[in-house]
């Protein structure tokens, strides 16, 4: 396997990770107590950093404790790591194309 596919698919990795870490986080919060600071700037990291988590910002009656959460937080899973991938393919692209200036030993 080259290098840059193993960046891709680490990258999706980390993206699948991050929508884990979302869902342990919304599984954990009890919506009944009232948000202090910790728990807004912890929604907002999650937010910033599994964004795919939007597409069910309407889903005003989803709880992410039980099957419908488990549903609802693997399709959020799947689409941030190809979010991930993406980002990860963009980057190794942008590697691969920098000019290596390395060689230039006599300038």
């Amino acid at each position: 396997m080259r290098r840059s596919q193993k960046f891709i698919i680490g990258f999706a990795a980390l993206g699948l990770a991050m929508a884990a870490t979302s869902y342990a986080y919304a599984a954990s919060v009890h919506y009944t107590d009232p948000m202090n600071r910790l728990d807004m700037t912890l929604t907002v990291l999650s937010v910033v950093l599994c964004p795919t988590q939007l597409i069910f910002a309407f889903c005003l009656d989803c709880e992410a404790v039980g099957y419908g959460g488990l549903i609802m937080y693997s399709i959020i899973g799947v689409s941030n790591a190809v979010l991930y991938a993406l980002i990860g393919f963009v980057l190794a692209t942008l590697r691969r194309s920098k000019p290596d200036n390395s060689l230039r030993l006599g300038d």
